[in-house]
């Protein structure tokens, strides 16, 4: 008990110290200001370091700097000694205007183990060609309209109400653009990355979530390892990323998508879309033009096309909804689904059903362990060809239908609703062909190891 005791004494008495220390510690501070004309074709250059970096540009046509300077020491002397060290320089000559923060020698700010902080303030004018490198702070710019450089790590970035070539470069920290209007270059890593109304964008990410809105001409995004939007970009729209979601809307031009690892959702797409993605579903909607969309690993759900379908898809099942050009799909280990097709369906399958509802071109089916069914004819000549292994084929058929059939099946029997003017020679069991009303449109099914049914659509 006694030894308790005797450590928890220890161990105020060691807290107690520690706070006494921590209290004893001295801040100094001080304000620098530098300033310098500005001549057309100069650049400005901005360096620094452990603190904020603020830049904003105006009409006026002189560069201003007000450099808040803050030190925290054991004592006044050492936190006195280091703010005097640490200086703001400005120098000019015809190509640029540089400023500096000059920081005391690192060997003496680990022996006096002082801290301190640069908050970097300048006024420049809104036409001046800037180059801007600060760590370990934020950097915030606003109201630049020409060409920028801007360089951070270790802090967020901020460029907002400015115009021309915008070049922004962070690390470990968020990005945020906003209101520029001209060309955007991002490279980001470790952070958030928020883009919104601006010309032009080419961007890439990683490890963080990146959003894009309101870009009025084209958009290239590359991220991985986190989620990825885009919406309302006035042209086409390139999106590549990994190991994240991929979300699309309101594209006008076209929209081309490589991901893996991620779910893909696009809506409202104006122009063409090219979509490629693994071990994630696709979901596509409202496309205006005609789309190709090749998948693994995952499901595919397509509800309004404009134009031609060219879909691929493996371990997965296809859902087609109103698509009003041709469709063509390829299946590997999983079901294929079209409803509602105003033009040819081409789908195929390995170890999945196909299922079509309504067609206005011909109609090609063709699987392999499982069953087929097609229905929901319009009421004129749709040619079909169905073939299938170890699976039912059935097809309704309007009334009134004409159609020349030729089914066939191996171990499974044909059954009819239509009566049906067999040729000489048919086994109406396993191989029926003759015509059905006034014939005249092809139906040819094909089948082995199961039975073969045509139906009267209800």
């Amino acid at each position: 008990m006694r030894s308790r005791v005797a450590v928890w004494r220890v161990s105020a008495a060691v807290l107690a110290l520690a706070f006494t220390a921590a209290a004893q510690r001295v801040e100094s501070s001080r304000e620098v200001r530098r300033s310098h004309a500005w001549s057309a074709g100069q650049r400005v250059e901005i360096e620094n370091r452990f603190g904020q970096l603020t830049v904003r540009g105006g009409p006026g046509r002189e560069v201003q700097v007000v450099a808040h300077i803050q030190v925290s020491a054991r004592s006044k002397e050492e936190a006195d000694k280091a703010v005097s060290q640490i200086d703001v320089t400005l120098e000019s000559t015809p190509a640029a205007i540089t400023i500096r923060t000059k920081l005391p020698e690192e060997s003496w700010v680990r022996s006096s183990r002082a801290s301190y902080s640069v908050r970097l303030e300048a006024a420049v004018p809104e036409n001046a060609p800037l180059r801007a490198r600060n760590s370990f702070g934020r950097t915030e710019l606003s109201g630049l309209k020409s060409e920028v450089e801007a360089t951070n790590q270790n802090g967020n970035l901020r460029d907002s109400d400015g115009a021309g070539r915008h070049t922004i470069n962070n690390s470990f920290g968020s990005v945020e653009v906003v209101n520029v209007r001209g060309v955007v270059a991002v490279q980001a890593g470790n952070g958030a990355a928020n883009i919104s109304q601006v010309d032009q964008l080419n961007l890439t990410n990683r490890f963080g979530k990146t959003t894009v809105s309101g870009v009025a001409r084209s958009a290239v995004v590359n991220a991985n390892n986190g989620a990825i939007e885009v919406s309302d970009v006035g042209g086409a729209a390139t999106v590549e990323g990994s190991f994240g979601t991929v979300t699309a809307l309101r594209v006008k031009g076209p929209l081309t998508v490589r991901n893996s690892n991620g779910k893909v959702t696009a809506s409202q797409i104006g122009g063409y879309a090219d979509i490629k993605n693994s071990f994630g579903d696709v979901e596509l909607s409202g496309l205006q033009q005609g789309a190709r969309v090749t998948s693994g690993n995952a499901g595919i759900n397509i509800n309004g096309v404009a134009g031609d379908s060219v879909v691929q898809g493996s371990f997965g099942g296809i859902t087609i909804i109103n698509p009003q050009g041709a469709v063509t799909v390829a299946n590997q280990n999983g079901a294929v689904r079209v409803t509602g097709a105003k033009s040819s369906v081409n789908a195929k399958t390995t170890f999945g059903a196909i299922e079509i509802s309504g067609a206005g071109g011909p109609i090609e089916a063709t699987g392999n362990n499982g069953s087929i069914t097609i229905g929901g004819l319009p009421p004129k000549c749709v040619p079909i060809t169905a073939r299938t292994s170890f699976g039912a084929v059935r097809v309704a058929l309007p009334a009134g239908a004409g159609y020349d059939l030729l089914a066939t099946t191996s171990f499974g029997r044909i059954k009819s609703d239509f009566e049906v003017a067999v040729k000489a020679g048919s086994q109406p069991e396993h191989r029926l062909e003759g015509r059905i009303g006034s014939g005249g449109c092809g139906l040819n099914i094909t089948n082995s190891n199961g039975p073969v049914e045509i139906t009267k659509a209800p």
